[in-house]
């Protein structure tokens, strides 16, 4: 993952360390959720494909509540990994433009 720029911001000097400790968990924690938000996308496309579109659509209603266009807004991300994988690698963060 690409390393965060340091911040502009002044800080004391004994802030510092707080700073960049909570900027390593922060970056870690949105490199999970994004990890989450591909593998989520990729087990409803699995589900789909095997149920076909009229079950799928029944069924993410009655397992999450969930309409079809927010069920298949999911999926977008796990369709897609490929075509924009090579920027996601070298900046994750390049998929939260994507959510």
């Amino acid at each position: 993952m690409a390393k965060a720029a340091k911040s502009n911001v002044p800080a004391l000097p004994d802030n510092q360390q707080f700073l960049e400790e909570a900027a390593a968990r922060i970056i870690d924690r949105i490199k999970r959720t994004i990890e989450n938000i591909i593998e989520v996308g990729r087990e409803l496309r699995a589900v789909k494909e095997r149920i076909g579109h009229g079950n799928f659509q029944l069924w993410i209603e009655s397992e999450f509540n969930w309409g079809l266009k927010t069920a298949e807004r999911q999926p977008f991300l796990g369709f897609n990994i490929p075509a924009i994988g090579p920027r996601v690698a070298a900046d994750p963060f390049v998929l939260i433009r994507y959510l």
